[in-house]
């Protein structure tokens, strides 16, 4: 389906996308493959998000590998990652209040080396954060719908503030 890559296990689906794990065909290096149906605009918000991805080398963030086009679909390569989408953990029995609060600081760290780098992610929810339970690590993804703005720039304007 997705030429030099075996796509396996499916994490997630929705209407826009479906997310699986899977391995590089290469060197059997391990993968998330986002695949969403070609169309202009789904294949202009993952050239973005690869484009952003590409761009940022950031713990707590995922990479980018590769981005592929067939005839039917497009798909964003992202490095492997290690655990679950929280979605999926918190489906189960959730969280302890310890493990809770280790998640909320990490996924906070996250966001701090993200907002520095001038990106905000806007889709953050629990199918876009996997978390390690035996690490710890926690891992964002889904910037799909992420706006980057130059560091000099304010993140909020002022209201009463005249150009």
């Amino acid at each position: 389906m997705i030429p030099g890559y075996q796509v396996q296990d499916e994490i997630w689906k929705d209407a826009a996308a479906i997310l699986c794990r899977g391995t590089r065909e290469a060197d059997g290096v391990p993968v998330l493959v986002k695949v969403v149906q070609r169309s202009a605009e789904n294949f202009s918000r993952c050239r973005r998000e690869y484009e952003i991805l590409k761009g940022l080398n950031l713990p707590g963030v995922v990479e980018a590998c590769d981005l592929v086009e067939t005839p039917e679909v497009v798909a964003l390569v992202m490095e492997g990652v290690h655990g679950e989408p929280l979605c999926r953990l918190m489906a189960g029995s959730g969280f302890s209040t310890g493990t809770f609060l280790q998640v909320a600081v990490s996924i906070s760290g996250a966001m701090i080396v993200l907002h520095r780098q001038g990106v905000v992610h806007q889709s953050l929810s629990g199918a876009n954060i996997f978390w390690g339970a035996d690490t710890g690590e926690v891992t964002l993804c889904g910037f799909e719908f992420a706006t980057v703005r130059s560091l000099g720039e304010p993140a909020i304007a002022r209201p009463n503030e005249n150009p």
